[in-house]
């Protein structure tokens, strides 16, 4: 039986217990984990009685409505983190480097000879940096995601997928200059300035032929096509072939 004297106390940490101000007017409330413990102690003769009560309040950040007191093991912290989730990018990949990889290694693979769309891997990963990601199941429009798909059919048909696969996109992954200018604005910006720029010069080149990793003469867009996928292997081919992506290219001429 609890003596008389503890009745007042047990009262008062009774109300301690059921207080919430979890919402409070604070706005911005943050993580808190509040342990209370309190004991009483009456001694009787040869007999002491402790009471001890706990009270455990988690306040909630009423923005989230979820107990801000919880624990996270890696990843985002969902109440402090300041990414957006809409800006992350979505690739074949995952992200562009990983998908850069996949469609180049299957571009390597299944587009060659005369389908082949890059002189090497490198010149590859180089334009694959250049062309919008889009995506993932895209079969058509200007992006990595569409060429990956076309890429991977190219296994199957070469002759049909490989030009659709390639920078052009060949009016499947695009228009021509759609292709083209995506990566003459990444790989070389002093000729190509900006995406209108270089869609206006483009309009002039003579489209006439499907592109294919040969066409290194003629006045054509697929020979300026072929010097640019040279220019994207790297710096000291961009500086020799970035002026062979022009209109006034001297072996396009």
């Amino acid at each position: 039986m609890i003596s008389r004297a503890l009745v007042p106390l047990l009262g008062t940490l009774l109300f301690a217990a059921c207080f919430d101000d979890s919402r409070g007017g604070d706005t911005g409330s943050t993580a808190a984990d509040t342990v209370m413990t309190t004991s009483a102690t009456q001694v009787s003769g040869d007999v002491t009685t402790t009471a001890t009560t706990t009270t455990t309040t988690t306040t909630t950040g009423w923005t989230t409505d979820e107990p801000t007191s919880s624990t996270s093991t890696g990843g985002v912290d969902p109440v402090t983190s300041t990414t957006d989730p809409t800006t992350v990018s979505t690739s074949t990949g995952g992200d562009t480097d990983a998908g850069c990889q996949m469609y180049c290694a299957a571009m390597m693979a299944s587009c060659t000879g005369t389908n082949a769309q890059y002189p090497s891997n490198e010149s590859c990963l180089g334009a694959c940096g250049g062309l919008p990601p889009g995506s993932p199941g895209e079969t058509s429009g200007n992006s990595l995601a569409c060429r990956a798909y076309h890429a991977g059919m190219a296994s199957i048909d070469p002759g049909v997928h490989c030009v659709h696969a390639g920078p052009s996109g060949a009016g499947a992954c695009g228009q021509n200059c759609e292709g083209f200018c995506a990566i003459a604005t990444s790989i070389c910006p002093t000729e190509h300035p900006s995406p209108g720029d270089c869609m206006a010069t483009c309009a002039n080149f003579m489209d006439t032929e499907p592109y294919n990793a040969e066409d290194a003469a003629g006045n054509t867009l697929a020979c300026r096509l072929y010097h640019l996928t040279i220019a994207a292997t790297g710096p000291a081919e961009a500086q020799v072939h970035c002026g062979h992506t022009i209109e006034a290219s001297p072996p396009c001429m």
